[in-house]
């Protein structure tokens, strides 16, 4: 985190039901719909709990029985998508990729969009690294007309993100990714065809404190229906003034430096595998041919004092994941490099 972020989490927390609260958060979703590149018209929820819970919210909000969607599932969190459409009982099928498959055009060959109401994407899988081509999925649900729901979580500022112009119909991102917050926050910005067709008029069975409805018609108040992470709030508000007053811009170029830096770097000074896939600016997915990830990511932490991201399944010896996300420098990631190339 910033240290402006910190000194905001040092506060005491303020009663919110108040104007000023309300002032607070109206400012954090025009800011929001700008950073997203969405109309003035698309409308906020504002949920207290993590990414998965706007996923959710999303799907159980937006989806019921007599809908099929497609899920890309190249991942952990596209299984995420399937499990929560199980779960609720929508109608789905998978396009499945393997953990180091690309998404291309071929995959969509032969898929008969007729048969879909709505595709549901993580932008960026985060659990690969994969950046999916987010103009390929929209030109096939712009095909068929299908409702887009786009989970940008570990995205957003970190990577180019057009919600319009992609046509995207609900973008999800949450507090603690590249935005560099506390954990606490997601939300679900969907624009406004989507909330008159889909949401607004109707109460999906079995949903309550996830209702996008109850969410999105307090955020007209700069509410929310029940008691949010008040100190996430303000740090969220308060990084989101800096990065309108610095521009969008940017943050992603001082991501995408580092990311690209990093990728030199390894391998030109280690064996470690990065992936030929599109990957986003986010982190970088390192493998490791021999194995031997699990007992790295134990020495970067107990000899160095370093914390990457270890993976799990089928990877869990074989690929640990570096983030460029926050307030991190070049110095950091050379130190870990350095680490790393011992």
């Amino acid at each position: 985190m910033d240290p402006e972020t910190l000194a905001v989490g040092a506060e005491a927390l303020p009663y919110f039901r108040t104007d000023e609260f309300s002032e607070k958060m109206v400012a954090m979703r025009d800011r929001i719909q700008r950073v997203c590149r969405a109309s003035a018209s698309s409308r906020l929820a504002v949920i207290t709990g993590s990414g998965t819970a706007a996923m959710e919210a999303a799907v159980a909000s937006m989806f019921g029985g007599d809908d099929r969607v497609l899920v890309i599932n190249g991942g952990g969190f596209g299984e995420r998508f399937s499990e929560l459409c199980r779960c609720h009982s929508i109608p789905y099928n998978e396009l499945i990729l393997a953990h180091d498959e690309e998404l291309d055009a071929a995959h969509f060959e032969g898929v008969d969009g007729r048969q879909y109401t709505g595709l549901l994407v993580n932008v960026h899988e985060t659990s690969t690294g994969q950046l999916y081509d987010m103009s390929l999925i929209s030109g096939f649900c712009r095909e068929y007309g299908l409702t887009l729901v786009v989970d940008a979580i570990s995205s957003l500022l970190a990577d180019d993100y057009r919600m319009d112009e992609w046509g995207v119909d609900a973008t999800i991102f949450s507090s603690h990714k590249a935005l560099a917050v506390s954990p606490g926050l997601s939300f679900v910005l969907v624009n406004e065809e989507t909330w008159h067709s889909r949401i607004a008029g109707k109460r999906r069975a079995g949903v309550f404190y996830l209702d996008l409805r109850d969410h999105i018609m307090n955020m007209e108040r700069g509410q929310t229906p029940f008691t949010p992470s008040v100190g996430v709030v303000l740090q969220v508000e308060e990084k989101l003034a800096r990065v309108e007053a610095r521009g969008v811009s940017y943050f992603l170029h001082k991501t995408r430096c580092l990311a690209e830096g990093f990728r030199e770097d390894i391998k030109k000074r280690t064996n470690l595998v990065v992936p030929g896939f599109r990957i986003s600016n986010a982190l970088t997915p390192l493998f490791f041919p021999d194995g031997g990830a699990e007992k790295c990511f134990s020495r970067l932490r107990d000899d160095h004092g370093l914390i990457v991201t270890p993976s799990g399944g089928e990877n869990k010896d074989k690929m640990i994941r570096v983030g460029h996300m926050g307030n991190l420098t070049q110095d950091d990631h050379d130190t870990l490099v350095s680490a790393l190339a011992v």
